[in-house]
């Protein structure tokens, strides 16, 4: 018989019995060994092999001429009928007086072989057919004791072996083995490589599939994110079985698969080449709105995440082509009162241990026809993304700023949207994909999280909004938060007036802040269709009557639970070190956790009068 591969004993069916000596005894069951006419068996020789490697060791299958091989021994053997018992039925036990003394140990895994056709004075197997006793389920917990030789002075591990049928063989399958390996020729027991190519069942679903192995019992289907070395378990099926849906992949990740096929006693694992990609959305364009004043510094203020893409080997991260806009005189078609010459200054913070320290300048603008040979570039790029992406088409010479320019993965950008000749009003800073990403992104590295500051007062000068896009073809969860009175614990406003240095209420942060989410189902007629889709006070209260989608369901979905919402804040804020601080017990700040389709989104932000921080944040289970 040819040698496969070894595998590991785990956990059989158990029950604890207690004497005064180290021993272990076990009973096959009456009826569970049969011949090819269903005859019970009340003959043969059975051996109990121990694996000296210690825990977690693996056995080897017999050879013509050897019983065992490799470090595995025998403890003991019996012929079938020294058990007496009824028919069919074997009980024996092993007294353990020395340890160590025929190489085993303590905690050394056991196996049982049966030969139907031997006794314990044959010297070598030949060809003789048998059984075996093997879980390969190491972490199997359906039983209580892993069967392994007992400390010393304690007892005893009792074994039962279960037919076809029987509860405990609904748990496990290496019960129903022993019944039926005797009956079938010892080439059933070599297992061969049965790996099929998987396939994509759906955008965020695979189907892996396989050849059905003679004498194959089960098989385990695992995964592995590509450039990972650890294998992760997604299910386990019987050996009548040749196919499983993996639904549960994380966004955007690429895997490999692996098919382990077991007969009870030894596993071969059988690598596809092929390789799958979970499909995610991405955010694709992300912008706020906010009231500059040349009284108070960085008044209106964004920050931006390019993440990685995924780990392709020695492949180097692409960098990321964005448009940054500061948008002023644009609004004066909308008789909005604006900042009628904003300056861009865009920085890149290189310590994410400190964030503020940390940055250096970037690229800046003052007006986007400024920029030489690459505004026909912007030119064309506003053109094509107008609708599409809801950027802002400037008028020629028009002194709205805008940058275009490649943006390294892994790193935070800020940008400062300044008054340059002392107007105060509306401005605007966006964020967008100048990439054309084809609606099914899937490696790529892209936006992951807009934030910005500004100032919420009346009039139509001083509202505060954001704006951004999801594209592809599946969900996305995001988080939208707006963050008032959290900014005074970071420095970034006050409570009151009083003691504010110039007594401005433009530092005085926004006491109870609340946020509005709508969807633009019309992407060409953008603000005559507007749908509001949830909403937010304060961030504990969230609930399902904070939800307003009626025609609309489909489109979105709230993480209501406040446990949920406890843990993805701290999730962010571990992710995200400066960029984020969890809100307190109680805080009156807003925030929305929803899994939303792909489409345009807008939120507003709602109060009396101070600053706020808007932020919206992709959410994917697995962070890149």
């Amino acid at each position: 018989m040819c040698n496969v591969t070894k595998f590991g004993i785990g956990l059989g069916a158990l029950a604890l019995a207690s004497v005064g000596h180290a021993s272990i005894s076990f009973n096959i069951a009456a009826g569970t060994l049969r011949d090819g006419s269903g005859v019970a068996i009340n003959n043969g020789l059975v051996i109990l092999v121990a694996s000296t490697d210690g825990p977690g060791s693996s056995f080897a299958l017999p050879t013509p001429t050897q019983f065992v091989q490799g470090d595995d021994v025998i403890v003991a053997k019996w012929n079938f009928s020294e058990g007496g018992g009824l028919d069919g039925e074997f009980l024996a036990s092993k007294v353990i007086a020395n340890y160590g003394s025929d190489g085993w140990d303590e905690g050394d895994p056991l196996a049982l072989f049966w030969y139907p056709t031997l006794n314990k004075d044959s010297v070598a197997p030949g060809d003789a057919k048998f059984g075996v006793f093997a879980n390969p389920y190491p972490d199997n917990n359906t039983t209580s004791d892993p069967w392994v030789i007992p400390p010393d002075n304690t007892h005893l591990y009792s074994l039962q072996f279960f037919a076809e049928g029987s509860v405990l063989n609904q748990t496990s399958f290496a019960s129903q083995y022993v019944a039926q390996a005797s009956l079938d020729d010892e080439s059933s027991l070599e297992l061969s490589d049965v790996m099929t190519d998987p396939s994509k069942a759906s955008p965020t679903s695979n189907t892996i599939s396989w050849d059905l192995s003679a004498g194959a019992v089960s098989y385990t289907v695992q995964r592995r994110k590509v450039g990972g070395s650890v294998w992760e378990t997604v299910g386990s099926v019987s050996g009548a079985t040749n196919s499983f849906l993996d639904d549960t992949l994380s966004a955007g990740m690429v895997y490999e698969y692996q098919v382990i096929a077991e007969n009870g006693l030894n596993a071969l694992a059988s690598l596809s080449s092929t390789q799958l990609q979970s499909e995610r959305s991405l955010l694709t364009a992300a912008a706020a709105r906010s009231y500059v004043t040349p009284e108070v510094e960085r008044s209106m203020y964004a920050a931006w995440d390019i993440s990685r893409s995924l780990d392709l080997g020695n492949v180097a991260d692409p960098s990321k082509k964005l448009i940054i806009q500061g948008t002023g005189p644009f609004y004066s078609k909308f008789g909005i009162p604006r900042v009628e010459d904003p300056d861009l200054t865009i920085y890149r913070h290189n310590d994410p241990t400190d964030f503020f320290a940390g940055n250096v300048e970037y690229a800046s603008n003052d007006n986007w026809m400024d920029a030489g040979s690459p505004a026909t570039e912007i030119a064309d790029v506003q053109m094509d993304l107008e609708i599409s992406r809801q950027i802002n088409n400037f008028e020629v010479n028009s002194k709205d700023s805008s940058y275009l320019g490649d943006f390294l993965p892994g790193y935070t950008y800020s940008a400062i949207a300044a008054s340059n000749d002392g107007t105060t009003g509306s401005s605007h800073i966006g964020v967008y994909s100048a990439e054309y990403d084809g609606g099914t992104p899937e490696s790529v590295n892209r936006i992951t999280s807009l934030s910005t500051r500004g100032y919420l007062g009346e009039g139509d000068a001083n509202k505060m909004f954001g704006y951004f896009k999801i594209e592809g073809n599946v969900a996305k969860d995001v988080v939208i938060r707006v963050e008032g009175p959290g900014l005074v614990r970071v420095g970034l406003g006050s409570e009151s007036v009083n003691g504010v240095p110039g007594g401005s209420d433009l530092n005085t942060v926004l006491p109870d802040p609340r946020v509005v989410l709508n969807y633009h189902p019309d992407e060409s007629n953008f603000f005559s269709n507007v749908v509001e889709i949830a909403r937010n006070d304060n961030w504990q209260s969230q609930a399902e009557s904070d939800l307003n989608p009626s025609g609309y369901e489909n489109v979105v979905t709230a993480y209501t639970n406040p446990s949920d919402l406890v843990a993805i804040q701290a999730r962010l804020t571990a992710e995200r070190d400066q960029y984020v601080e969890a809100f307190e017990d109680g805080a009156l700040d807003s925030l929305l956790y929803l899994r939303l389709q792909p489409g345009h989104y807008t939120f507003s932000v709602l109060g009396d009068t101070g600053i706020a921080v808007l932020k919206v944040f992709e959410i994917e289970e697995q962070v890149l």
